[in-house]
């Protein structure tokens, strides 16, 4: 949902794009963007800074889960009366449907990457896999299929936004905070806030 197409998408960062001029600039670092793993790590990068990509973060950590899940629930003004995780059996989803690592792929597709964290401390410390699809709409398409297939793929676990500060308290516990999961000076300083000026 970019507004764009697959190709303008692409010839923003592929090598000579826009994007992958100014992020290799940065890195002083340059990405292969022929070569599908380092094509994967620089998207998993983009990812993990904000910029829009077509892959999906998953945890492999139910603790980690809860972290993002309980993540922007406001204490005094929650947006949300309940959170939603979700559990995605990933063994048994790419051993049963085509995976496909081209992002022009015609045929509708989810497929689980794990790409190497070149310059992504994030991905490591939150445990990261993705997904990456041409669909815009996941939940519904893996539902799908698993009802065709009588197979369960998606499980979705829903919680009352009331317990948020018993979570936070106990993935405290676990190491488990803005500081840890984002190992810079932005969770750093979120997490201070977070400790120092409760709202």
């Amino acid at each position: 949902k970019t507004g764009i197409t697959i190709a303008q998408y692409l010839s923003l960062i592929n090598t000579g794009g826009d994007v992958h001029y100014n992020v290799c600039s940065r890195l002083n670092e340059h990405f292969n963007m022929t070569d599908r793993i380092q094509f994967a790590s620089c998207l998993a990068l983009l990812r993990n800074h904000g910029f829009p990509t077509p892959l999906l973060d998953w945890t492999l950590s139910p603790y980690i889960a809860m972290f993002f899940a309980f993540r922007e629930c406001d204490d005094l003004k929650p947006l949300c009366r309940q959170v939603r995780v979700y559990v995605f059996d990933c063994a048994g989803w790419t051993s049963s449907f085509h995976q496909s690592d081209t992002l022009d792929d015609p045929n509708p597709h989810v497929s689980v990457v794990k790409p190497y964290a070149k310059y992504n401390p994030r991905q490591l410390v939150q445990n990261t896999v993705y997904t990456v699809t041409n669909i815009d709409d996941i939940e519904g398409h893996i539902m799908l299929n698993g009802k065709n297939t009588e197979q369960d793929y998606l499980f979705p676990f829903t919680f009352s936004a009331d317990i948020r500060k018993e979570v936070r308290r106990e993935l405290d516990l676990m190491g488990i905070n803005e500081m840890t999961m984002f190992p810079d000076m932005d969770g750093l300083c979120r997490e201070m806030k977070r400790r120092h000026f409760p709202v």
